[in-house]
């Protein structure tokens, strides 16, 4: 083989060389620069997303301190009926989760199960007020005894599950601390709940122990007459 065509193998080799290294080198830049851009953007929806979590934990935390002062409510002022006419009324309002009011948060950020019960949670208050608004199944003046227990029971219940909430976002979203004031105000939660558990169950025990009220006697019935 003559040696022009050697330099022309060679030099074509080269070339393939060449342009393979300066592609390989290309697509590395460019997978590195999309890296790069990646990380960027997670890292700034991270910061978005725990921004989410810093408006919205305390919301939630306020919102569970008024479930538990709710927890508290029997009905009376200063040891008095708070209604008209001397009947029982409730005198702590538990205002609606207002999520939608909190501005500038952008809730597909957050992860999935976390933003649905976020985006959610006031309907677990409507429930609420939809179970006791059957005003007949409570109707036991004046004292509303029923009404009360179980408006108390459910409310500290919610305020729980509004705790819980802001703490899960403070940890899913990746922030150092947790938030602020949520593990006391859990504990006043878990112990109030656990004083009403014991109050129902000893009032059902007492309706329970109460004889049973007699029926009156059946009319007798009249002896057919022949005809």
């Amino acid at each position: 083989m003559s040696s022009e065509v050697w330099a022309a193998l060679i030099g074509g080799v080269s070339g393939v060389i060449s342009a393979w290294v300066t592609s390989l080198l290309t697509t590395r830049g460019a997978a590195a620069a999309s890296t790069r851009d990646d990380l960027r953007r997670a890292h700034d929806e991270l910061r978005r997303s725990q921004y989410i979590a810093v408006q919205v934990g305390p919301s939630l935390l306020q919102f569970a301190e008024t479930c538990l002062t709710a927890s508290y409510d029997d009905g009376c002022y200063e040891g008095r009926p708070a209604g008209a006419g001397g009947e029982a009324e409730a005198t702590v309002r538990v205002d609606p989760f207002k999520r939608d009011e909190i501005p500038g948060v952008d809730w597909q950020l957050l992860p999935a199960a976390l933003m649905v019960d976020v985006l959610t949670f006031e309907q677990k208050h409507q429930a609420i007020g939809v179970e006791l608004s059957d005003w007949h199944a409570y109707y036991d003046p004046p004292d509303h005894p029923e009404y009360f227990s179980d408006r108390q029971w459910l409310y500290v219940g919610l305020g729980i599950d509004a705790a819980e909430l802001g703490t899960r976002l403070f940890k899913e979203t990746g922030h150092k601390s947790s938030l602020p004031g949520a593990a006391e105000l859990l504990e006043k939660l878990q112990a109030r709940k656990s004083e009403l558990d014991e109050e129902r169950q000893a009032h059902a025990r007492r309706v329970a122990s109460y004889p049973p009220p007699p029926f009156p006697p059946s009319p007798p019935v009249a002896e057919p007459t022949g005809i």
